[in-house]
């Protein structure tokens, strides 16, 4: 069963502002789905969105050492 976070509970998750979490939605670069009017995001979804853009970052910063 999936367990649903609100818009909310991702901004403290991140510790990021609402205004920028509506902004990723908006660009479609945080997974979530709409419940009527509701923004909602599924926990499992987020947390593999958070492995995979820090196992990104990870690797773009191992490749600027790499190139410095």
């Amino acid at each position: 069963m999936s367990i649903y976070l609100t818009t909310q509970q991702v901004s403290k998750l991140l510790n990021i502002s609402m205004p920028t979490i509506y902004r990723w939605v908006k660009e479609r670069k945080i997974p979530h789905v709409r419940r009527g009017h509701r923004i909602l995001f599924i926990e499992n979804q987020i947390n593999e969105w958070l492995n995979v853009t820090n196992t990104f970052q990870e690797e773009s910063f191992i490749h600027q050492l790499k190139r410095a």
